[in-house]
């Protein structure tokens, strides 16, 4: 598992959630299966950069602020 996948997994689990969206419900907006999406959220699968770019934008991200608290917890260890 790959850190930092699994700090954008969490960034994006959390904002779901926030928007009361199923991974179901999420895939559908974006045309994803909810089991690909349960493994970005997870860590354990990455995704390609327009993916992440796909998904910030259906989940009302900044994909700069979402790199920011990336950086954030990699550098204070909280991952």
């Amino acid at each position: 598992m790959n850190r930092t996948d699994y700090i954008v997994g969490n960034i994006f689990k959390k904002r779901r959630k926030e928007m009361r969206l199923t991974q179901t419900q999420l895939g559908e907006r974006v045309g994803l299966p909810y089991s690909t999406l349960a493994g970005y959220e997870r860590g354990i699968r990455g995704m390609s950069l327009e993916t992440y770019f796909v998904l910030c934008d259906a989940l009302g991200l900044d994909p700069n602020e979402v790199h920011e608290q990336v950086k954030k917890q990699l550098n204070d260890g909280n991952a």
